[in-house]
């Protein structure tokens, strides 16, 4: 099992602005309610942010468990990349 979480805090003073936190869950153990669990757990804390970098196949878990398309959402790639719109 391999579980990676990262968290940024961006505070300004003492006061917390926002949360980011990614995470992955290995492709030889997902699809068995780990990643949900997580997420479950996490979303028990109403001022979290989500601010999370999705793949292509992950997206559909995202949207069931209630996530939106962010509209801003920006990235700039060294070289040409097939995920940037034109």
């Amino acid at each position: 099992l391999c579980i990676m979480v990262n968290e940024f805090v961006i505070t300004s003073g003492k006061e917390i602005h926002e949360r980011v936190v990614n995470f992955f869950i290995d492709i030889r153990n997902q699809k068995q309610g780990i990643g949900k669990g997580i997420i479950d757990h996490l979303m028990k804390d109403e001022h979290l942010l989500f601010g999370l970098t999705s793949s292509f196949v992950a997206q559909e878990f995202y949207e069931k468990l209630g996530f939106k398309r962010h509209k801003t959402a920006v990235a700039k790639y060294p070289g040409q990349s097939t995920y940037l719109e034109d």
